[in-house]
């Protein structure tokens, strides 16, 4: 039986540059019919992404390193084999552990490969500045609130 959405080994995987990590998708929404998208992320330590919130769900999965993850005012580490789901529209951001991590992101319905790659291209054609961010993001329904 053969089904003509399924990626065997030699299936190249997209890599990006997004922000201070490295995303690879390894699922995108067109191949799930925009229900749901997974990417592998490569943290470095310090980076992450500040505050945000978008219209998809998002669920991290610690696969090695740490990560705080903030949710509204609160923050917690996580940790190897730890996982977190963060609803549509809760204001959340990620911080990357010193040591850097990796981790699977889950979104569901897609999203934020359009965000990525949005971003990641922007980064490849010029600096990147925060104001620049701030746009591209918004064009891709992520709001980001200005800093407290």
């Amino acid at each position: 039986m053969s089904n003509q959405n399924s990626r065997d080994a030699t299936s190249s995987v997209e890599e990006l540059q997004v922000l201070s990590d490295r995303v690879r998708i390894l699922t995108d929404g067109e191949a799930t019919g925009g229900r749901y998208e997974i990417f592998e992320v490569l943290g470095t330590a310090g980076g992450g992404a500040a505050l945000h919130r978008h219209p998809w769900d998002e669920e991290f999965h610690i696969m090695e390193g740490q990560l705080d993850i903030l949710l509204g005012d609160s923050v917690r580490t996580y940790g190897a084999g730890e996982s977190l789901r963060v609803p549509a529209d809760t204001l959340h951001g990620f911080r990357v552990g010193p040591e850097g991590a990796k981790f699977l992101a889950v979104t569901s319905p897609t999203g934020a490969s359009k965000l990525f790659r949005a971003l990641h291209e922007a980064r490849t054609a010029g600096g990147l500045t925060a104001a620049e961010v701030v746009r591209i993001a918004s064009l891709h329904r992520v709001e980001v609130p200005p800093p407290r």
